[in-house]
């Protein structure tokens, strides 16, 4: 399975916003930076306008962050783009640790508690 890198297109996302934030950014532009589509760009623009981290006016080229980027937590982009199609575990847990070893026969319960 192929991880998502939605979460790290993302804090891109953010970055070039505040790196650029006097000129035009389009998702074509956004797009050329990252290396995703436009389409993409435009679904996390999405994401993060719905989670309060950037203002978008429909129309116009000039996405903002909305809200200073030093409060802005990892953990809010993650939930803004990673959570977005609903609640599920921030890891899956290897069933298949060596339950003969001291950390692999411990580590399923702590982990999955977190």
């Amino acid at each position: 399975m192929r991880a998502s890198t939605r979460f790290s297109d993302a804090i891109h996302i953010l970055c070039f916003l505040k790196v650029y934030e006097e000129a035009r950014i389009t998702s074509d532009l956004l797009s050329s930076s990252i290396g995703i589509s436009p389409v993409m760009v435009r679904r996390l623009m999405g994401n993060l306008r719905q989670a309060g981290l950037v203002q978008t006016t429909q129309g116009t080229a000039q996405p903002r962050l909305a809200r200073d980027l030093q409060k802005i937590t990892l953990y809010d982009v993650y939930l803004a783009v990673e959570e977005s199609d609903g609640p599920h575990p921030l890891f899956n847990v290897n069933p298949d640790t060596n339950p003969q070893c001291k950390v692999g026969g411990h580590i399923q319960p702590i982990l999955a508690e977190v």
